[in-house]
């Protein structure tokens, strides 16, 4: 009797619980003028983020930002 109900605790805990995660959101630029052209892999796993950057005049700036593995900003 043990036995089988542990059997049925261990499958019900292995067919109906699912592990949950967040997905934490990261904004790069700072503001709205910001727009990313490229994304590439860095050989630390990181990202570099190439862009433009707008003033209100409409000025355009180059934009770069490199992000470790886990998302920093480096």
């Amino acid at each position: 009797m043990k036995k089988t109900s542990f059997v049925l605790i261990f499958l019900f805990c292995f067919l109906f619980g699912s592990v949950k995660s967040q997905t934490w959101y990261r904004g790069y630029g700072g503001n709205m003028n910001t727009v990313t052209n490229q994304v590439f892999e860095h050989y630390d796993k990181g990202f570099v983020f190439s862009g433009q950057r707008y003033d209100s005049g409409y000025t355009s700036y180059g934009w770069v930002l490199k992000s470790d593995v886990n998302g920093n900003e480096r």
